[in-house]
């Protein structure tokens, strides 16, 4: 299973693919910022922290 490995080897090509695509700037994902504002679903909050 790919989440169970811990390396991956890369021939050249695959290694200059992986820096091409990782040397790539950050995209600004608006929906992705508001997702990470929202509470988490999974966290009860503290007695003094409303309830969104």
């Amino acid at each position: 299973m790919l989440a169970d490995r811990e390396q991956f080897l890369l021939d050249a090509d695959g290694q200059k693919e992986w820096e091409r695509i990782n040397s790539r700037p950050a995209r600004n994902l608006p929906g992705l910022a508001r997702l990470q504002q929202r509470p988490s679903p999974f966290v009860i909050p503290a007695p003094d922290q409303p309830v969104a």
